[in-house]
């Protein structure tokens, strides 16, 4: 299936379990390998001054049709890493 950059911003995304976790905002290119690399995933509603973007990767993608994008359950949000305390 192809998509266009129109159908691909705003595309619904949430996890394989059903955890929503927005749309997507944008997307960068490999432009050697001319393909999707990552994604840039924003909240949906009204809080999203107060959350955190996603950048998802490709491979972390494990569907992606015309009505949503389904990725692995693993994602967190970026910084959220730096975030927590060490262990």
């Amino acid at each position: 299936m192809q998509l266009t950059h129109r159908q691909i911003l705003g595309l619904p995304v949430e996890t394989r379990s059903g955890q929503k976790l927005g749309v997507v905002a944008s997307f960068e290119l490999d432009s050697e390998q001319q393909i999707v690399s990552r994604y840039i995933v924003r909240p949906a509603l009204v809080p999203r001054l107060l959350a955190k973007e996603l950048i998802i990767s490709a491979g972390q993608v494990v569907g992606l049709t015309n009505e949503k994008m389904v990725v692995v359950d693993s994602v967190v949000p970026v910084g959220a890493a730096e975030a927590s305390p060490a262990i």
